[in-house]
């Protein structure tokens, strides 16, 4: 360093040290909020007999892990079942104590709740208590009984205040003055529990709120938003170029943008949410104090990061390219400023996804009013190197269209039920509507070329409901039987004509063909629609966004809309807990969704662009999305837009606006996956030897065991396949209980008789005779087991290249098959791997090779 440049480091660090508090400690000399217990360990509990705690890591509201209260209602027995947290150390008295709290939804309680007393003692023995009641109500959030298990989906919060409490025990004073002992107890009464059994209820996240509250967040917040400028200063002043500069100033870019959002949440009554919050900004603060020490002493600690121009990239082999580069959009999804894409990129992102539907573009039936606010984001993001998605919101249907085409919604039951294309399909006014869209819209968005991709639909669901004529559905029966023989020996019944056919409730065959009808009409309107897109821009991805939370929907033709498509679209939920085997991360739904259609249409990208990377009402770790990402990248997802509507509800907390840790590991995710391209795309565009066919409810059994067997598969549904693609496959793994008709056995038949392999899964309970048999020109760099995800190909020269993932609540040890020669390397640090085993984190993903 010259001795100018020292001399600034030095007046740097100064001014740093004056703005930071002392390392370790809360920012203010009285806090306003007090994390009383995480909930990540036992230690500091004690219980009874009666209760068995159980630390659970893989459903939880926030951090790694929550208390599952076991307990035993005996009321032969005068007692209590009791859990406490001694030593608490609150020598003042909050103003309330929060909480959260999940009950079963489970009937056998007295009060249709888990009947739980909060007692509270201080040092001189004074206790007071109240019930923690009311526990179905004030989820702020949605409240609906979907989760798999027999639980509420979203943890309710339950807030006490001390004001509110009873007396107890009078102690020295009879006056609560601070908190020393917290216990939660069930009493073995009739009139708190109706029957003796068993019961359970969860715990998560004590914290202690005083009045200051607001005060000491507004503080916090001001004090880190200060680290943060010292810090974009001293990153300023560092004299060595490079992109790796990206790194240090994505996380800059979060820490000044939740300093912002923890003063809206203190104003807002959620200064829990924003200590939360800090605690962790003030972490990314230290650590990136720590980092800049090390540059400054001539240290890489970044890699390089080039960005890729994402003004005119092109689409090669389900790539987006730029050049010979693959590149892969990270970004999000909303209603942003111009300055708003300025902070996007700074954080690292790429990729920015927006709407405008019929009710933007003709707001009354003789106005037409062009897309300026889509052509005002797209010029910005333009200025910032963003690539779009657009989708064209078929849903937002202005008044005056439903006025003038009523066939639109003929009962109005799809407005009621299929919020997301709530109209009728074969409506021709709801189609001259669309027309009339897209001819305003088109024009004034073909001429960027940062926009890759149009969006048909939102959430592409859609119901059977008596919204159709009969006599179209009596018409689709002709073409489908082709002789009223046909379908009367079908239905089992004496129909004279197909004008004479009625609907048979009760009759099998009736009920199916209903529902593929639908479907059918369903893929007729998008081929339509896609074709009317094409004619007025064919240079651009066209796709619906398929609902991606569900495996299976009635309303969608996988394999015909994959062909019609010349993108593939979802809307993903991804979710935490798995109601089958407690891993910590449960992606399956997603997983199979992104591979299958990467199986479908290897050459058409996959788009997410509406992406919900948190399951309502969870707090991930920060370990969650990193692995999240690199997954769905491995299987096939090309962009990557994430919802960040409705932030401001605190128990909603699917927006990833609401945890930081999640901002940056997306963020730096993101810059990982732009910088490491090339590694992506040799997992999307390796073509597997071997295949799990997509037939029964046991998918996702099998679809595990072959996650965790080593060689990368394709999935496909029987419809998709024939003698010839059924040829390509060294093995077919088929699943338990599947059901394949003769034609479908008769392409497994004729496989094996070509040499392939076919694995008929009896049971899913055992992995290594699944390996064992499982014939592939692909073999891993890590010996198969259970929990870890283990997906294989093979690069250019011919050598492995392994994804694993430890989706485990705790740490699991993995043997490497180590080759005679080379040596292991991670590509995603780029650091060789010693010795025979290695140790992998829950959630943190590696990608190994031999050099």
């Amino acid at each position: 360093m010259t001795a100018t440049a020292r001399t600034l480091f030095v007046v740097l660090i100064a001014a740093t040290m004056l703005l930071s508090p002392a390392h370790g400690q809360e920012a203010p000399a009285a806090p306003g909020v007090v994390f009383v217990d995480r909930m990540e360990s036992l230690d500091s509990w004690r219980w009874n007999d009666d209760v068995e705690p159980v630390l659970d890591k893989s459903y939880r509201k926030t951090g790694y892990g929550c208390i599952n209260v076991k307990f035993t209602i005996d009321k032969s027995d005068p007692g209590t079942a009791w859990l406490s947290r001694p030593n608490v150390g609150l020598d003042r008295t909050p103003e309330y104590l929060q909480i959260y709290v999940l009950v079963p939804r489970w009937q056998k309680f007295a009060w249709g709740e888990a009947r739980i007393r909060i007692i509270v003692q201080d040092a001189d023995g004074t206790a007071k208590m109240t019930f923690l009641s009311g526990l179905y109500e004030g989820t702020d959030g949605r409240d609906s009984p979907i989760f798999p298990r027999p639980w509420y989906y979203t943890w309710p919060k339950m807030r006490v205040r001390m004001d509110s409490l009873e007396p107890y025990w009078p102690g020295g004073n009879g006056t609560l003055d601070g908190i020393e002992t917290i216990s939660l107890e069930m009493p073995h009464r009739v009139e708190e529990y109706m029957y003796d059994g068993k019961y359970e209820f969860r715990i998560d996240e004590l914290a202690a709120v005083y009045p200051n509250a607001k005060e000491h967040i507004d503080a916090w917040s001001g004090r880190l938003a200060a680290r943060a400028a010292a810090l974009q200063t001293r990153l300023d002043a560092v004299t060595t170029e490079g992109t790796w500069r990206r790194y240090p100033q994505a996380t800059i870019a979060v820490v000044d943008l939740f300093c912002g959002y923890a003063r809206e949440e203190a104003a807002e009554d959620k200064p829990v949410r924003a200590a939360r919050q800090l605690e962790y900004v003030e972490s990314l603060c230290d650590d990136l104090e720590a980092k800049l020490t090390r540059v400054d002493q001539g240290e890489a600690v970044w890699p390089e990061s080039v960005p890729s121009d994402n003004l005119h990239l092109k689409v090669v082999e389900g790539d987006f390219m730029d050049g010979d580069r693959p590149v892969y959009i990270n970004g999000f999804c909303g209603w942003p400023s111009a300055a708003d894409l300025a902070t996007w990129v700074r954080m690292g992102l790429n990729g920015l996804a927006m709407e405008c539907g019929p009710g933007h573009t003709m707001p009354s039936e003789n106005q037409v009013q062009p897309p300026n606010h889509i052509v005002g984001l797209l010029k910005a993001a333009a200025e910032n190197n963003m690539a779009c998605d657009l989708l064209l919101t078929p849903h937002s249907i202005p008044a005056w269209a439903r006025e003038k085409w009523p066939d639109m919604s003929r009962s109005g039951l799809r407005v009621r039920r299929n919020q997301f294309l709530p109209w009728d399909v074969d409506s021709a006014g709801f189609r001259e509507l669309l027309v009339r869209h897209m001819d305003v819209t088109i024009p004034a968005v073909k001429s960027f070329t940062n926009l890759l991709s149009y969006d048909l639909t939102n959430e592409l669901w859609y119901l059977v409901l008596g919204d159709f004529e009969p006599d179209a559905f009596r018409r689709w029966l002709s073409g489908h039987y082709g002789s009223i023989e046909a379908l009367n020996g079908a239905w089992g019944t004496a129909f004279e004509s197909f004008e004479k056919v009625q609907y048979q409730a009760g009759v099998s065959r009736s009920a199916e063909d209903v529902f593929l009808y639908n479907r059918d009409r369903v893929t007729e309107f998008y081929r339509w629609l896609t074709a009317e897109m094409l004619n007025r821009d064919d240079t651009r991805l066209i796709y619906a966004k398929i609902h991606g939370a569900w495996r299976r929907l009635m309303s969608v033709d996988k394999v015909a809309l994959s062909r019609i498509f010349t993108g593939i679209g979802s809307d993903c939920f991804s979710r935490l807990d798995n109601p089958d085997d407690n891993q910590v991360m449960d992606l399956w739904t997603t997983a199979i969704v992104t591979h299958l259609y990467r199986s479908l249409a290897p050459g058409n990208p996959i788009i997410d662009s509406e992406q919900h990377m948190i399951w309502y009402g969870h707090v991930v770790t920060p370990e969650y999305i990193p692995g999240l990402m690199w997954w769905r990248a491995v299987l096939g997802c090309d962009a990557n837009y994430v919802w960040v509507w409705g932030r401001t509800i605190e128990n909603f907390e699917e927006c990833i606006l609401t945890q930081p840790w999640a901002v940056q590991g997306f963020c730096q995710t993101s810059l990982d996956i732009q910088r490491l391209g090339s590694i992506v795309s040799t997992f999307q565009r390796f073509r597997p030897d071997v295949l799990l066919v997509d037939n029964g409810w046991r998918l996702p059994d099998a679809y595990k065991l072959c996650s965790y067997a080593g060689p990368a598969f394709d999935i496909l549904p029987p419809e998709a396949m024939n003698e010839e693609i059924a040829g390509k496959y060294k093995t077919i793994v088929v699943p338990p209980e599947a059901d394949l008709n003769a034609t479908y056995e008769g392409y497994l038949q004729a496989a094996e008789g070509a040499g392939a392999k076919i694995i008929r899964l009896a049971d899913t309970a055992d992995l290594a005779p699944v390996t064992s048999a499982m014939a592939s020109s692909v073999s891993s760099l890590v010996e198969p087991q259970r929990s870890v995800i283990n997906f294989t190909v093979l690069d250019a020269a011919g050598k492995s290249m392994t994804f694993v993932m430890n989706i485990h609540p705790e740490p699991v040890g993995a043997v490497l098959r180590r080759p005679a020669d080379g040596t292991l390397v991670n590509l995603l640090n780029d650091q060789p791997i010693d010795g025979q085993t290695i140790e992998l984190t829950p959630s943190v993903p590696l990608i190994l090779t031999v050099r």
